[in-house]
């Protein structure tokens, strides 16, 4: 079990290194549903609302019609104003 949050843990770290690579390039960033939420909940874990917003709204580019990026936005946008807050 330890051995599979470890392999989990490493594949979210690519991720998020292969997230923040092309960002930081302005490359597009195509992802599949999954990888852009496993990517938004890295970034909530890590209080980073501002990224986690950044990645919602890139994912409703890419998959418009999902609507649990549609819900996610206001909760990501409510937790940015609430950090900038505080």
């Amino acid at each position: 079990m330890n051995l599979r949050n470890n392999d989990n843990s490493l594949a979210i770290i690519d991720l998020v290194a292969d997230y923040e690579m092309k960002a930081q390039d302005g490359v597009a960033v195509f992802f599949e549903e999954a990888a852009f939420l496993s990517l938004t909940d890295y970034y909530e874990q890590e209080r980073m609302p501002e990224r986690a917003l950044e990645v919602v709204i890139q994912a409703l580019d890419c998959h418009p019609f999902l609507s649990i990026f549609s819900c996610a936005k206001p909760c990501c946008l409510f937790a940015t104003i609430r950090k900038q807050e505080h």
